[in-house]
């Protein structure tokens, strides 16, 4: 077992989560490797330091106060704050970036169009100034 698998396995070994096969080759490695060793001894002393300190419990009625909240927030709340509740400011920024890609799509289809119907005149125009004869455009 090469370290960096050790470290992964620490806690699940502290846990007592580890199958049996692995629980021993993780014990093997530790036994050989003071590097992990010592890391396996700092895990140790926090788990004994965060089991010495006394257990919180949530107040029974948490849940139900919090779902109380919740509704009553919502019943306050626009139609438009649900739907969009990016608020005002971003949303229109989101319609702006929008108008302004439609605009700057439309100027560039305009743009190439134009300048493909250049590029077929200035072929046929030189086709024509070149003495040759203008049957059609190409």
């Amino acid at each position: 077992m090469k370290c960096k698998d050790a470290y992964k396995l620490m806690n699940a070994w502290c846990d007592g989560e580890l199958p049996k096969d692995k629980a021993a080759a993780f014990k093997a490695h530790v036994a050989e490797c003071s590097s992990c060793s010592a890391e396996l001894d700092g895990v140790l002393e926090s788990n004994q330091i965060l089991d010495g300190l006394p257990r919180v419990f949530p107040p029974g009625d948490l849940q139900a106060r919090t779902m109380a909240r919740f509704e009553e927030q919502m019943d306050h709340q626009s139609l438009w704050t649900r739907l969009f509740p990016m608020g005002w400011g971003r949303c229109s920024m989101l319609v702006a970036g929008g108008v302004a890609g439609l605009c700057l799509g439309s100027m560039l289809g305009g743009v190439l169009a134009a300048a493909t119907a250049f590029a077929q005149w200035d072929s046929a125009a030189a086709f024509y100034f070149s003495g040759g004869i203008l049957l059609s455009w190409v």
